[in-house]
């Protein structure tokens, strides 16, 4: 085989292995780092975001019966951001209906102070007013970011697309496994144009998606007003009242002469 031969087959082995690598490499996921940088840069160059949200759940509570009790809930956030100040708000609620809610929640950051309203009636949980800012929470970027890994051992995982938009994902297993909690692992879903999260996902323990909070009608860059930021106690019910010691019946007296 002479020379030049040889020569065009390298060149031609060249032109057909290139770009398979140049494929792999762009196939290959990214480190978990490098999707965390993207997601904060493209989260900080918002100026605002809101949306609405939809909350879906489906979990078998016990493992002897197969039926599954369905959660449903909605609810919206906003957020802004000026300067080094930033607002933001969520208010949800869930239960079997709109008409049957066994939760409401409400946070509002007004910038300074972190208010939040809870109810779970059936779980006798109520509380109102400022609580700790420690506790603030923006519903994108660097701090929900810092929140999941609290909980979760956060890895890459491939791109999807959610609302016909290109996504990086992270997911990881809870740090804390607990044979009662039928959450195993947690995904995360951020938009690569905005780094706005799109979807949060909890999956069992056989990978099965039980529980969902997903967004949609997202806006960015728009003007939000001060009242948007403004805290307003919700209207909560009240907590059930403590019940009352059962009444022990009267020792009944001997009868008298004349009842006898």
């Amino acid at each position: 085989m002479n020379t030049k031969r040889i020569t065009l087959l390298v060149m031609a082995a060249m032109l057909l292995w290139i770009p398979a690598l140049l494929a792999a490499e762009a196939a290959a996921p990214q480190s978990i780092e490098s999707i965390e940088k993207a997601i904060v840069e493209k989260w900080d160059a918002l100026s605002a975001m809101s949306a609405a949200f939809d909350i879906n759940v489906q979990v078998q509570l016990n493992p002897d019966n197969p039926n599954l009790m369905k959660l449903t809930g909605a609810g919206s956030t906003d957020y802004r951001k000026k300067g080094d100040k930033k607002c933001y708000r969520v208010d949800a609620w869930a239960g079997f209906s709109p008409a049957s809610k066994m939760a409401q929640f409400q946070a509002v950051h007004d910038g300074t102070t972190l208010y939040r309203d809870i109810s779970v009636p059936l779980l006798k949980i109520r509380e109102t007013g400022a609580a700790d800012p420690s506790e603030a929470i923006t519903p994108g970027g660097k701090e929900l970011l810092e929140m999941a890994h609290k909980y979760v051992d956060l890895a890459a995982a491939a791109s999807e697309k959610v609302a016909d938009q290109d996504c990086y994902v992270v997911e990881g297993a809870l740090k804390e496994q607990d044979a009662k909690n039928p959450v195993a692992k947690i995904k995360i879903c951020f938009a690569k144009a905005t780094g706005v999260p799109l979807l949060i996902a909890a999956l069992d323990k056989a990978g099965v998606q039980i529980g969902s909070i997903a967004l949609k009608d997202v806006k960015v860059n728009h003007e939000l007003a001060d009242s948007v930021f403004q805290y307003v106690p919700l209207v909560l019910p009240a907590p059930p009242a403590p019940a009352e010691p059962a009444k022990t019946p009267e020792t009944a007296k001997p009868a008298t002469t004349e009842q006898k």
